[in-house]
């Protein structure tokens, strides 16, 4: 079973994809104010009696550019059902943390303890609907003199399926996009922009981290199998290079079978055709007619897939259906061969 939050926690311990996560969904200008690289871990072993440690949890301390610092609580949720105490919980870390620093601190530091943001990043299919403040989920109002009393904690959260990618760049948001890849073709031209992303030299930890999350977690949750059980993908490249003949794989299966059932659907209607004539004229015509209906029952099958493809890579376009319609065999072979390369219809469609 892919393990989704150990992958995540190996991801998110480097600085680089922390600081994407602040800078990109949560503040730009909370994230110029924080020193990424000189952030370090904490133990999330401090907790109550109700609160059980979670893998998934994880606590970071970043100091700021004017000597303070943050704490960022980042709480992963992988579930499929969305958890409606989640504020709870975070209140209850909270309280736990600021604990834990007190004992630690002297009577002045206990004056100005540091902040904390806390972040649920969330990949379910179910809307996140649980309440993101406490003060949601208590019968109080602000004209009850119980108002002022009441706890104020919040927490922002990160529907990766729902969040707009439309304007986000980034590592984070290419980790969004692969997980909402409908197809392998989709998923491939992903991770061709993530190959590209991090070539950084930089980044050679964060590379190796996403390949093995991408072949150990990510295909396994989608049901597609790696052409290479046995091997530990430590490289983007070859990721990306083991997904492409698997794309090509399943495309040139597809063409074959797609060919053979027109041809063999077209022979047998045209055969069937012939003789009911009775006529050895209408055999020898209803063979060649059901040539001519398989080759064409078998471009049409062609033209439905591949308009299924074209819209999972570059979306719904208006004329794609017609477009594939007017072109021949050999045409709609070159799109197929010109669809994984392409990044966009109209460089697809050129010249045709």
């Amino acid at each position: 079973m892919a393990d989704h939050d150990g992958g995540y926690r190996r991801l998110f311990r480097h600085p680089a994809m922390l600081e994407d996560l602040v800078r990109v969904f949560v503040s730009g200008e909370l994230a110029d104010t924080l020193k990424f690289e000189e952030m370090s871990p904490l133990e999330t072993t401090f907790r109550g009696q109700s609160l059980a440690k979670r893998e998934a949890d994880m606590i970071w301390k970043i100091p700021t550019q004017h000597g303070g610092a943050v704490y960022v609580l980042l709480l992963l949720e992988f579930q499929s059902r969305v958890d409606p105490s989640m504020v709870w919980r975070v209140m209850s870390y909270m309280g736990l943390l600021y604990d834990s620093l007190c004992l630690r601190a002297s009577p002045e530091e206990r004056e100005q303890l540091p902040p904390i943001l806390p972040v649920v990043l969330y990949n379910g299919a179910a809307p996140w609907s649980a309440p993101t403040s406490t003060l949601e989920l208590l019968a109080c109002t602000p004209e009850s003199p119980l108002w002022s009393y009441c706890p104020r904690v919040s927490y922002h959260v990160i529907e990766e399926q729902r969040v707009d990618l439309s304007k986000k760049q980034g590592l984070v948001s290419l980790l969004c996009e692969m997980e909402r890849a409908r197809s392998l073709i989709e998923l491939n031209a992903t991770i061709a922009r993530l190959k590209d992303v991090l070539m950084a030299e930089e980044l050679d930890a964060v590379r190796k981290d996403f390949s093995l999350w991408i072949h150990h977690v990510l295909l396994p949750a989608k049901k597609i199998a790696p052409a290479q059980e046995e091997t530990d993908l430590e490289n983007i490249e070859e990721v990306y290079d083991m997904l492409r003949e698997r794309v090509e794989q399943w495309v040139e299966e597809w063409k074959q079978e797609g060919l053979e059932q027109g041809l063999e659907q077209g022979l047998r209607e045209g055969l069937e055709q012939g003789l009911e004539q009775g006529l050895e004229q209408g055999r020898e015509q209803g063979i060649e007619q059901g040539r001519e209906q398989g080759l064409e029952q078998g471009r049409h099958a062609q033209v439905r897939m591949l308009q299924k493809l074209i819209v999972a890579k570059f979306g719904p376009g208006e004329g794609v259906h017609e477009r594939l319609l007017g072109l021949n065999l050999e045409q709609l072979e070159l799109l197929v061969d010109r669809l994984i390369q392409s990044e966009t219809a109209e460089q697809l469609f050129a010249n045709l």
